[in-house]
């Protein structure tokens, strides 16, 4: 599942989820797309335009912290325990069964079948999730002022 404020962005074919789908090994389970987070780009004021239009600049595509979480598509006969927001959470028999790729269309690590929302390191050969967290400076302060919906401890200002 993907966020408002993230889109999957395909690099092979015709762009389409099914190239996407063609590109990995026919046989995968599930595939852990890698975040390509983008900035403010310079822009104060909000405007109604595109996001994906609006904010172009990136970051460049190394591995960090941020960069390595990752959003997940996967089929409905894995032997899932949690569909969590990033990946699914595996029950930890059969795992050697699973065929799990990176946005790259490589095996990911052993590992991360089995924890963990960050795969550490980048791949964005076959596609990628655009992540644009961070947008101009008045709705970064909007959404200061708001608070998370999750956390009822956030300060707010008082106008």
């Amino acid at each position: 599942m993907v966020d408002a404020d993230e889109f999957l962005t395909v690099q092979t074919g015709a762009g389409t989820v099914n190239a996407l789908l063609d590109a990995v090994p026919s046989e995968s389970d599930a595939i852990s797309l890698s975040w390509r987070c983008f900035g403010a780009n310079g822009q104060y004021i909000f405007a109604c335009d595109h996001v994906t239009e609006r904010f172009t600049r990136t970051a460049p595509p190394v591995a960090n912290k941020i960069q390595s979480g990752v959003k997940s598509l996967c089929r409905n006969r894995l032997p899932v325990d949690v569909m969590s927001p990033h990946r699914p959470r595996l029950q930890p028999t059969g795992l050697d069964k699973v065929l799990w790729v990176n946005g790259s269309g490589a095996p990911v690590p052993e590992s991360f079948k089995l924890s963990g929302w960050r795969i550490g390191g980048t791949a964005y050969d076959l596609g990628q999730i655009n992540h644009y967290a961070t947008r101009d400076a008045e709705t970064f302060l909007r959404k200061s002022w708001k608070g998370r919906a999750s956390n009822n401890t956030t300060p707010r200002l008082k106008c």
